[in-house]
């Protein structure tokens, strides 16, 4: 397939996927991204497999689906021209949850795992920009999903969420601690805080307020502007949706887990709301810190980015999976 650099950036820089980089931030995908093209039904990667990179789609259609018991299908989405299909593989090189066939002859360019792993690594400020763009479209996804749920919800295809005995606000509760009460050494035992030196971890917490909270505790709610993240150290807590008298579960996050950061990556709101599931014990990162890590260049930045693209990928496939099972119980309803 014979295309020349001119064509490939000025497809490159039409995608919305990265309107926000410059001329100079393109120029390493220009280098690594190479063309493809495939007739019908050709299956790009396959449910159950890593996928082998990302695909930038210029031309044609891909339908995205999945198998789930019972020898049944599932649609999950059709893509076509100016997408980006197999990108939650590039941040957490976990398996494809759907097959990805092209319904027509479709073309664009593939940029493989690899060679974005080593953009990434290279800490130069493209690279860091580029995964930006790739949080910043998971983070849409995100949203679309929880869209596509909430929908469902409307429609009255939820059950019925006890009641959690819920607080009103973070306000009711005691003063935070010092995050210099946890024992540091113990907190590496965490695989979150298993990734910095000891003084690396010192210098990630100091800026962190220590909360230990009470079972049904409102952490935030849906619509609610984002003004932080939050670590859980102990216990759990679990993010819903509610609509129409009925709520969803969406995810439960144990230790090591990190909730409430997609609002702080696209500056948008809360879109669940999350409680405390049990006694726990939270570290909040607030919007301010949250930003600081982004944008140094510093080591602890740059770990702590690799644990944001891990847990954006991780909440897309749990909403993957919920789309999936909420389809499959409405294909089985029809027939019953």
């Amino acid at each position: 397939m014979n295309v020349n650099l001119k064509q490939k950036e000025e497809f490159l820089s039409s995608l919305p996927l990265f309107q926000s980089l410059t001329l100079g931030d393109l120029e390493d995908i220009l280098l690594f991204a190479e063309p493809f093209c495939v007739e019908a039904n050709t299956m790009l990667f396959r449910q159950g497999e890593v996928a082998a990179g990302m695909y930038l789609l210029s031309e044609g259609r891909v339908k995205l689906y999945a198998d789930v018991p019972g020898n049944d299908r599932v649609d999950i989405e059709t893509v076509g021209s100016g997408d980006v299909i197999g990108e939650i593989s590039v941040m957490d090189r976990g398996l494809s949850l759907t097959y990805a066939l092209t319904l027509e002859r479709t073309s664009g360019y593939f940029l493989s795992n690899l060679q974005l792993e080593m953009l990434r690594s290279s800490l130069r400020s493209s690279a860091l920009n580029i995964m930006k763009c790739l949080r910043l479209k998971i983070c849409d996804r995100i949203r679309l999903k929880t869209a596509q749920i909430v929908a469902t919800l409307t429609a009255g295809e939820a059950g019925t969420l006890p009641d959690s005995g819920v607080q009103e606000n973070k306000g009711q509760i005691d003063a935070p601690t010092s995050p210099l009460t946890l024992d540091h050494s113990r907190l590496q035992s965490l695989p979150l805080f298993r990734i910095f030196t000891l003084a690396e971890l010192e210098e990630f917490l100091a800026p962190m307020r220590l909360w230990n909270l009470p079972r049904g505790h409102i952490l935030y709610t849906e619509g609610s502007p984002a003004d932080s993240c939050l670590i859980t150290v102990r216990g759990a807590v679990r993010t819903t949706i509610y609509r129409s008298g009925k709520y969803e579960h969406l995810a439960v996050y144990g230790p090591s887990r990190l909730v409430g950061v997609l609002g702080l990556i696209d500056g948008g709101t809360y879109p669940t709301t999350c409680a405390v599931r049990e006694q726990t014990t939270l570290l909040e990162v607030n919007q301010s810190y949250f930003e600081t890590l982004s944008q140094a260049g510093k080591e602890i930045g740059f770990k702590f980015l690799h644990v944001v693209n891990q847990e954006l990928a991780l909440d897309l496939r749990k909403l993957i999976l919920q789309i999936t099972r909420l389809a499959s119980q409405r294909q089985l309803n029809t027939r019953v």
